[in-house]
């Protein structure tokens, strides 16, 4: 079973690079070799000569601290804005809060702890929970989301 796939791989292999070989021969050869026989324009630099220098380093570098700016601002100054929110937040967790997980479930801190919180989900059930996945209180979402 191997054998032949490896065969088949082999052939497709070779019909590639022989579609490959074929392209270049008839189309991106012949474009080089009218490109070295075309003649020079008026005015243009002699054949041989070093072309102009681009723009330096120290013209690009405001343009390069430019976007590493927009790239700070855009998207690594609200993401730690928020990521210290929920740090505050669940800092001030306490019992009897009703509290949303990252995993969607709703219930109230019946315990806590430095790393876990004990939910109640319904009278008698008890979940241990990550205290990093609970991401906020019930009370901070409207009805019409509680409803749904």
């Amino acid at each position: 079973m191997f054998k032949l796939v490896s065969f088949n791989l082999n052939k497709f292999t070779q019909t590639l690079s022989i579609k490959a070989t074929a392209f270049i021969l008839c189309f991106a050869f012949p474009a080089l070799v009218w490109a070295q026989t075309a003649p020079a324009a008026p005015g243009a630099a002699p054949v041989g000569a070093t072309p102009p220098p681009g723009p330096s380093f120290l013209m690009q570098l405001p343009m390069i601290l430019l976007f590493v700016g927009l790239f700070y601002f855009i998207m690594i100054a609200p993401q730690k804005k928020q990521q210290k929110q929920v740090q505050d937040f669940q800092k001030t967790l306490s019992r009897g809060d009703e509290v949303i997980t990252t995993s969607g479930i709703i219930g109230r801190i019946a315990g806590i702890t430095e790393k876990v919180v004990t939910l109640e989900v319904c009278e008698g059930t008890e979940l241990r929970v990550v205290r990093d996945h609970v991401i906020r209180k019930l009370k901070d979402m409207t009805q019409a989301e509680v409803k749904a």
